[in-house]
């Protein structure tokens, strides 16, 4: 019995061998063509495909922030326009590979994050649009350090952060008298820093409160040395 075994489990293996190399060569041929739509800059599929001048694949924001810069295919290096077509077949291609299980491994994995990243900002910027002042906090903090895919933009979370701030949100008041302050997305304003910190602390922000402590026990950034007043904002700290 058990050289029959042997004999049947060695026709088995043998008679897989062919399936196997074949979903093998499969497999490479949809990885390989994975590759070509993988975009020169990011070297990762893109989520929203657009084909340029000189041919290539590109994930949009990435080669128009390219664009702005250059004048030069980033692929040939070679003179290029600015000129982008929406590439929806690759779209449509990559997509239904992702989803078939066609594709699989690092280039996968990249994408379906990448794709989760965006509906996420999709969601939140669809809030901010229709008056959440937290969804308009994310968005200028996510602008701010570069989260979720974006683009650090400073002007965009100063953006973010005034529309909240005109709500009278306390985080977004404190994070915008920070970009007057610092000068990000903005010009340095002491008196508008002074105003939105103010406003902020009062209305119990805790980075704000600390803040005006700091800045009375100095006597700094347009705050005149007090101690009382800075023990006074000190004790508001205890209550948030």
């Amino acid at each position: 019995a058990a050289p029959m075994n042997s004999w049947l489990e060695k026709k088995k293996r043998k008679a897989a061998e062919p399936e196997t190399e074949q979903a093998n060569k499969f497999k490479k041929t949809v990885d390989d063509s994975a590759s070509e739509f993988l975009c020169p800059i990011t070297q990762e599929l893109p989520i929203d495909p657009v084909i340029a001048e000189d041919g290539r694949v590109y994930e949009r924001s990435a080669i128009e922030e390219w664009l702005e810069r250059n004048e030069k295919s980033p692929h040939t290096n070679e003179p290029m326009g600015p000129k982008l077509i929406p590439a929806l077949q690759v779209k449509n291609v990559i997509a239904g590979m992702v989803k078939s299980g066609a594709l699989s491994g690092d280039k996968c994995e990249a994408w379906t994050k990448k794709l989760k990243r965006e509906k996420a900002v999709a969601g939140i910027r669809a809030k901010a649009d229709a008056g959440d002042v937290d969804a308009m906090n994310n968005l200028g903090v996510w602008y701010r350090y570069g989260f979720n895919g974006l683009a650090e933009d400073q002007s965009m979370a100063f953006y973010w952060f005034k529309r909240a701030a005109d709500l009278d949100d306390p985080s977004a008041l404190s994070n915008l008298a920070d970009c007057y302050y610092e000068g990000r997305g903005t010009e340095e304003d002491p008196t508008q820093y002074a105003i939105k910190l103010t406003q902020a602390a009062l209305l119990g922000d805790s980075h704000a409160i600390y803040s005006m402590a700091a800045n009375y026990y100095v006597g700094d950034n347009g705050f005149k040395k007090s101690a009382s007043d800075a023990l006074c904002w000190a004790k508001k700290m205890e209550t948030v």
